[in-house]
């Protein structure tokens, strides 16, 4: 009986063949559900920037995002940046502390760290 069942299994091209499929396609799922973490260095941007003002501020921040692989995959790391409202900005330095807010990330993305935290912005007027 034993003899036959491996004969059977062993000599079946067929089974060999569902069975590479089911193996890929079981990967897959899981591969694909599974949570990741990506550290990226993301720009600093500013917006509503008043046009008499000069500003200083760093210009990358290292970020580390963590959700499903496939989610990850899906977001174009080249666009990801800080975007920061300097609507009522005024001369002297500010502290601002970095949110996934100011990312503009999916729900289903997590900002686990960012290095710094917290960036001082300092504002100068421009001189012409």
């Amino acid at each position: 009986m034993k003899q036959m069942l491996k004969k059977i299994v062993l000599n079946n091209p067929q089974i060999k063949i569902i069975s590479v499929i089911l193996g890929y396609f079981f990967w897959y799922v899981i591969s694909q559900s599974h949570i990741a973490d990506i550290t990226i260095s993301a720009p600093v941007c500013f917006y509503k920037k008043p046009k008499n003002l000069q500003i200083e501020a760093p210009e990358k921040i290292k970020i580390q995002l963590s959700g499903k692989r496939a989610d990850l995959y899906t977001i174009d790391m080249n666009t990801i940046a800080f975007h920061i409202d300097m609507q009522n900005a005024t001369v002297g330095k500010k502290l601002v502390p970095l949110t996934k807010k100011q990312l503009l990330l999916p729900e289903s993305i997590r900002l686990v760290r960012c290095q710094p935290a917290i960036i001082t912005i300092s504002t100068t007027e421009k001189t012409s």
